[in-house]
């Protein structure tokens, strides 16, 4: 099974059990994980890892569109000015 499919079980088996007033804590989980095979502790680790890049990367272009960066290009900018940078190579 992929990492997708490990988690839509982890997803589907945490919906069940909250359906029945019985919430999952995250050590529950944790010791859930660890009994899983290498193989598919690896594929959750790489789904989890892609979510989390994926929310990443959301967070900065809302941040970027809401101009919560500009000052960041502001200093750039007045670093460029006063020399302070210098060309890639």
């Amino acid at each position: 099974m992929d990492g997708s499919g490990v988690a839509i079980l982890i997803a589907i088996s945490c919906w069940t059990l909250r359906w029945y007033n019985f919430y999952v804590t995250l050590d529950m989980l944790k010791g859930e994980i660890s009994n899983l095979p290498a193989d598919e502790r690896r594929a959750l680790g790489e789904w989890l890892n892609e979510m989390l890049e994926k929310e990443w990367d959301e967070q900065i272009a809302a941040d970027f569109a809401a101009g919560k960066l500009d000052f960041l290009i502001d200093r750039a900018i007045v670093e460029d000015r006063e020399g302070m940078t210098r060309e890639l190579p």
